[in-house]
């Protein structure tokens, strides 16, 4: 029989209570808490506790571009600070019942690119399960997926930039082309993954800083986002590399194919893909006749 985590309830990796926002929270507010917290996700909650939508760094980042581009002359910027939340948030929420399983959570999370899921009891809020929990828990798990490795998921393409790239550009690059991440490179050598979290998140604190002081200027470029040089080889399993994006604190990270030289890149999402496939294979082999016959 099955019995990985993925087959149990969601106790073990939900984030039980957590920090929530009202609709009428002023952006400023918020920005002010997730410089101080780190925090990515924010349920945006009624008075009753009852999901109303979900607010992302990634959310805010679009919100002030497209607002700025709508008001040409910025005139009365510091005014966008006190815009309530509910005008950038995501809606309506995609949610979990407290008693639904890891997989069925993971699945949903992977289907809409999500790395944040409410999770409810009743129609209330009561936690938060994310991506980087589903790692954690993965990490230090026995799931047979463990041993999978590198090469059966990395992405060995991908969109390489120059490590003297604004941030800006780069924050363009990413929306435009739709990418999750890209390897930073200066002339041929690999320096390390920058994702679009990574860079949302930047520019949320940038915005921040500007919000008491208006004068702040950030020019960092696409070499100053790398948070790590590792690089594991093509042939790592897949328990290794989310050991070291746990300990790292890290979404993302290099693959070599031999010694130092890069060979790609691999995420988060693509050990958690692989591990919603294997788990499903689990459980049809679990639940097939041959199965169940030869249960004694």
């Amino acid at each position: 029989m099955n019995q990985s985590f993925l087959s149990h309830g969601l106790d073990s990796l939900v984030t039980f209570n957590p920090i929530s926002i009202h609709s009428d929270t002023q952006l400023g507010e918020l920005l002010e808490r997730l410089y101080c917290t780190g925090l990515h996700h924010w349920p945006v909650v009624n008075r009753h506790h009852q999901v109303l939508g979900m607010v992302t760094d990634r959310d805010i980042i679009r919100f002030f571009k497209s607002h700025r581009l709508a008001n040409h002359a910025n005139q009365g910027a510091r005014d966008e600070y006190r815009i309530p939340v509910a005008d950038c948030m995501t809606r309506p929420v995609e949610t979990i019942s407290s008693d639904g399983e890891a997989l069925e959570a993971l699945e949903r999370l992977l289907a809409h690119h999500f790395h944040g899921l409410p999770v409810l009891n009743g129609d209330s809020l009561c936690g938060l399960v994310t991506t980087s929990d589903y790692i954690r828990e993965f990490a230090y798990s026995s799931h047979p997926t463990r041993d999978a490795t590198v090469g059966q998921v990395y992405d060995d393409s991908p969109t390489i930039v120059d490590s003297h790239m604004l941030i800006s550009d780069l924050y363009e690059k990413l929306t435009r082309e739709r990418l999750d991440y890209v390897l930073v490179t200066e002339g041929e050598c690999a320096l390390g993954v920058v994702t679009a979290r990574d860079v949302s998140f930047h520019l949320c604190r940038q915005l921040a800083h500007s919000a008491f002081d208006p004068n702040h200027e950030d020019t960092k470029r696409a070499v100053d986002m790398v948070k790590s040089t590792s690089c594991v080889r093509v042939s790592a399993d897949l328990g290794h590399v989310a050991t070291i994006l746990l300990e790292q604190n890290i979404r993302a990270t290099m693959v070599c194919q031999r010694g130092t030289e890069p060979a790609g890149v691999i995420t988060e999402d693509h050990i958690l893909g692989m591990l919603c496939q294997q788990e499903r294979i689990l459980n049809l082999a679990a639940n097939s006749p041959a199965s169940v016959r030869s249960i004694p």
